[in-house]
Parts: C-alpha cells; structure tokens; sequence
C-alpha cells in the first residue's frame, strides 16, 4: 500500500437539526497519488464527502454532529466546483484573446493544459465561450504544479463533448506528470472513462456502496439500481442477457472481446421489434432563405431553408457558435430574421400575426434561472399565467384545476407549497416545463434538457417531454450535447456548422459518421464502438433498436 492522504474510520456526520445522517458509517483511505472517481444520484451523500475532504464539516458554516474519525495527512488541496467556480480570472480578461490569457511560463505544465484546451476556440475571447468552457479555463488557470490535492466538483457539467474529452485528457496527462491525488465527483460517467480511472467510489443514502476498479463495477452491474447512468454497451449486453463476467475490457470498448459475443448480440437484436412511429406531414413552421448576423459581423446564421412538422421531436446539435441558439431565437419569434421570411401554419409571420404565433411556442433557454420568478411551485405558475394572460394568451379560466393537473403530471402533488430554494437544478427545470405548458403551446424548443441533472432526474424530465410529445401532439426542438438523449428520443436530427445546416438526418448516422461527429463537437457513440468492434453485420439496426427498447425500460 503506499501512502495514505486521508483516513475515514466508521466517520458518520449529522447536519444540525437533520434526523438522519448526511454521511454513515465510511471506513476508506485515500492514497497520495491516487484518481479517484465519486459516483451516486443527488441525495447519495456526495456534496457532504467532498465537504468532509475539504474539512468543511462540522465549521461554523456546515453545523453538526461527527462520531468516528477523519485524519488528514496533507492540508495541501485545491477545490473547484464544475457549475458555480470563483471567479480566478479577473473582469478585464473578458475581453481579451484566450492566447493573452494563457500562462506565460514557457516550462509551466498549465500552459500545456492550456494549449490542448484552447485548440478550439483560441481565436475567440473569453466572453464568447460557453459557460462550461469559461469554468474549464478557469480551472485550467489556477492549477498549479505545486498543490498535492485537487478536487473537481461535476468539472464535465457544462461542457459539449469534445470540450469534456479535452478536459478529461488534460486532467489524465496531469496526474501522470505530477502524480497528484486528484479527485472527480461527476455524473457523465461514459465521458470520465476514456482516460485511466484508479478506482471509483459509490455512495447511496450517505453510505458508500462501492470501493473498487472500474471494471469490477461494471462486470457487478449494479449502477442502474443505483440511479447512475451506465455506459450504454454494458446495458446493451445485459438486455441480451451476456454473462458480463465473461467480457474482457469492459471498461475499454474498444478492445472489448468475449465468447460468442456477436452472436448472441445479433441474436437479441433480431427478437426486438421495431418501433413503430406516427410521422406528421403537416407543416408547422418553415423558414426559408432566412439569414441573421450580429452587430453587422459574420453570420450567425446564413441562408437556411427549414421546414418542422407539427407533433415532430427533433435534435439540433454542433459546436459552440455554430447557430444553435440563434436558430432557437428566431423559430421562437424572440428575434426577426435580418434576411428571408418565416411561415407558421403556411401563413407568414409578420408584425401583425407575430405576437400571436409567439403564444403558441415555448422557449426554455439553457440559462433558465431569470425564470424563477416564485417562491414556490404554486406562486411560480401564478407568476406566468398572469404573464401569459397579459400577453393574450388563451389560458383555461379553471386555474386552480390546471396547476393542480400539471404539478401532479410532474409529480410534484407533494411538493406545491415548498420553497423553491430546496428544489434541485433538475425540479426546477421540471417545474418550468410545467410553467410553459399552461398556454398550451403547439412547439417547445429546448436548450441542453439534461445539462447538470443525475441519471434519475434526467430519465424523469424526458420522460415528461416525450409523454407531452406522443400524447399531445407538441412538437420539441432539443439543442443538445448528449449523444444517449438524442439517439433515445429523437428522429430526426439537425447538424450545424457556422450557422449553416450540413446535414438533417437519422440521430443514429450522425452519431455514427466521423465526419459529423467532428463538426458537431460530439462524441462517437459508445454503442456505435461497440457494435463496430464486436463485428455487428448491422449496426444502424442495432443501435436504433436497442435506443427505442431502453427508453421504453426506462419510462416503464
């Protein structure tokens, strides 16, 4: 064994004025020099460890009662949080290029970090960066090589795929070169492993449930009881029924390899049906020939010719500036095309019709917290249907019967009257789907549905915008990162390239296709590997069923 960092020995902890324990019975030693990876749903105890690693329990700050015992052996950490980082880099950066913000130490490992960072966006400033890339720049920029201990709170939280893969490969080259003790508490599971894990930690209901490699967590196949998301080919082999103590490399699809493996993969794909879906030709919305730039600068959108049915559910992915959220911004009337026209129902949208159609179409931006404007669930409804109602909207008069029928559609009977300041990122996002359906709109478009949500909360929100889709006939428009969701839940996908669509087809080609893949920033899907790696004489089919059967388990 090598050198310990930290020492829980049957540590619990009890925040003042809980009746249970936020942590339980944890017995484990960190070693100097370790990568380890914290797993578990929200409520498993996760925020309350990494506060007993920072030594942050039992302070003035967090109150409470400790029994057992931690010991430290270095005091030498460095915290960051994924979603809400300090601000390192100082309010005068924000406009300059990422190049002048990189360190300046030619020797500094950091700006190694930095270079493999930026090779996507260093021609862009600090201000036009996504928030996950500003919190990854900010991370890189204050690791220093001098620190022993760093720990990463949900790092992968805001960040598209390839952003994430950049990170995940910086974070690897670190530790190797530093042999610092690094610690990773995050949800996208998948993306953590395509670098070296040193073992990963599960936590369920404060207890820790798992102690081990990656591979023994997967060959035991106990994550989807535990609400975190497993990678998907490992669910693929249990549907079909594969003995997963048999499979060599489970943790490394690419070398993935066991007996017969083909063929009884082939064989529960033939025994799938095929899902059966009811496609819509009437138009909805169209655009034609539309074009907008900002400030007069390069377009942010150039010439594009779209047509979406209505009841259809579609994705829109590529990279950050690629048009996406201008795209969203004129479907939902909250800018006017500089160039081109815009039909609703055939009819063209004009100043005179333009309020009118904007209370038929939904938009839940990426950033919704300006829309938290209650103090509960019950007032925040309040809040927009007397919103909507100014707009001239027409709303049912039997108010108190559509809060009550929307917050029980959300499952949240138990929840109308409590202070939103407790609900988690997840509820609050699901409270405000349920805040756009009061005006009963025919589209909703959607920035990153499933952005900083766990595996439970996010099957749950999809599940809702599915259900709303299928039963009644609104149609969704998804800009998304998450290769799973759009395989799962959409037909019909949208890639585009400085503001241009270059490709409008199959989810499952576009997560398959190398070519499109790169454009759009994502990530090749892990079952595409698989069944590339396995030999599958048909891996579309593969791939489209085992989506399709998976998100019925799941909603079931």
């Amino acid at each position: 064994m090598g050198e310990a960092w930290i020492k829980f020995n049957n540590f619990s902890f009890t925040y003042a004025g809980a009746q249970f324990p936020a942590l339980k019975d944890i017995n484990l030693t960190i070693e100097k020099g370790e990568k380890v990876l914290v797993l578990g749903a929200n409520g498993s105890g996760k925020t309350s460890f990494l506060k007993a690693l920072n030594q942050e329990l039992g302070t003035a700050a967090n109150p409470g009662k400790i029994e057992g015992s931690v010991s430290y052996c270095d005091h030498n950490v460095e915290s960051f949080k994924g979603k809400d980082i300090a601000d390192f880099i100082s309010e005068d950066s924000a406009d300059q290029e990422l190049v002048d913000l990189a360190p300046q130490d030619e020797g500094d490992f950091t700006k190694q970090i930095w270079s493999l960072l930026a090779k996507d966006s260093q021609e862009r400033s600090f201000n036009d960066l996504s928030a996950g890339e500003q919190d990854l720049y900010r991370m890189m920029d204050h690791i220093k090589d001098h620190k022993k201990v760093y720990i990463f709170d949900e790092p992968l939280a805001n960040l598209a795929p390839r952003a994430a893969e950049h990170f995940v490969d910086a974070l690897d080259d670190f530790h190797m070169k530093t042999q610092s003790t690094i610690v990773v508490v995050e949800h996208r599971l998948e993306q953590m492993m395509y670098r070296h894990i040193d073992r990963v930690l599960v936590l369920l209901g404060g207890r820790l449930v798992f102690d081990g490699s990656l591979s023994d967590l997967l060959h035991h196949a106990i994550l989807a009881n535990l609400d975190v998301r497993e990678p998907l080919y490992v669910t693929a082999m249990r549907y079909a029924g594969y003995p997963l103590d048999q499979v060599h490399h489970i943790a490394h699809v690419n070398h993935i390899s066991g007996p017969k493996l083909k063929d009884v993969m082939e064989d529960w794909a033939l025994s799938i049906p095929s899902f059966r879906y009811q496609e819509s030709t009437e138009e909805l919305i169209r655009l034609e020939d539309v074009s907008y730039h900002y400030n007069h600068k390069n377009h942010a959108l150039k010439d594009l010719d779209l047509k979406i049915c209505q009841g259809e559910m579609l994705s829109v992915v590529g990279a950050n500036g690629a048009g996406k959220t201008t795209l969203s911004r004129i479907l939902s009337q909250c800018l006017e095309a500089d160039q081109g026209q815009v039909f609703w129902h055939g009819q063209e949208i004009t100043a005179a019709n333009r309020q009118k159609v904007k209370n038929k179409i939904a938009y839940l931006p990426q950033n919704f917290r300006p829309l938290i404007v209650g103090a509960t669930p019950w007032e925040q409804l309040e809040k927009f249907y007397a919103n909507y109602q100014e707009a001239g909207c027409q709303l049912s008069p039997d108010k108190e019967a559509l809060f009550n029928q929307l917050l029980s559609a959300i499952g949240f009977d138990h929840l109308k009257h409590y202070p939103l300041k407790f609900l988690s990122y997840g509820q609050l996002k699901h409270l405000l789907l349920a805040c756009v359906l009061l005006k009963d709109p025919e589209l909703i478009i959607i920035d990153e549905p499933t952005e900083g949500q766990d595996y439970k909360h996010m099957v749950d929100f999809m599940g809702s915008l599915y259900r709303i889709n299928q039963e009644k006939g609104i149609a969704v428009i998804m800009n998304t990162h998450d290769v799973e969701v759009l395989l799962a839940y959409t037909r019909r996908c949208l890639v585009m390239s400085e503001g241009e669509i270059i490709a409008d087809t199959d989810p499952v080609y576009v997560t398959s296709n190398e070519n499109l893949v790169d454009q759009a920033a994502l990530r090749e899907s892990s079952l595409s590997v698989f069944a590339k790696r396995i030999g599958l004489v048909d891996p579309y089919t593969f791939i489209r069923k085992f989506m399709d059967y998976d998100r019925e388990v799941q909603q079931s």
